[in-house]
């Protein structure tokens, strides 16, 4: 497995054509030894052992694990996806403690302005009212909560 991610680090950079050589030239050896050794384990060893389950799962998804050599564009792992996602999760996770409805709202107002999403503008534009308090002839089933929400928008400027 250091091999492999040691060629990874090698062909970071290059174009998906060059990477996908380079790894059918240099992974995909490595990867059938890896089968070989991990079926012949397979063979002699217990079958109900932790180390014979974990090597069915890696075999029965043997196609998805070297996708990534058939296509110079992926990535060997997801890491990057992982990382991506890792705020929301435990953001998520925090949310769950926030005591009521109105304490989650404001630590997802904390979280998405603390921590802004890569892909917003770098100068954000201002909160505007909601639609409803646009125009004084719209009605809304609660009132008193829309005045709360209008007010929490103006406090948070």
């Amino acid at each position: 497995m250091q091999a492999l991610f040691k060629l990874e680090a090698d062909i970071r950079g290059q174009t998906a054509d060059e990477r996908k050589t380079a790894r059918t030239l240099h992974a995909v050896p490595l990867l059938d030894e890896l089968k070989e050794a991990m079926e012949s384990a397979l063979a002699g060893g217990s079958k109900k052992s932790s180390l014979s389950q974990a090597i069915r799962y890696a075999l029965t998804r043997w196609p998805a694990l070297i996708r990534y050599t058939t296509d110079g564009r992926l990535d060997m792992t997801n890491n990057a996806a992982e990382r991506a996602i890792r705020p929301v999760a435990i953001g998520r996770k925090n949310w769950t403690f926030a005591g009521s409805d109105d304490g989650g709202r404001r630590a997802a107002v904390m979280y998405t302005s603390s921590n802004p999403p890569s892909s917003m503008p770098s100068t954000p534009k201002p909160i505007s009212a909601p639609s409803s308090l646009a125009s004084p002839s719209t009605r809304c089933a609660n009132p008193r909560a829309l005045a709360l929400e209008y007010k929490s928008l103006l406090s948070i400027r």
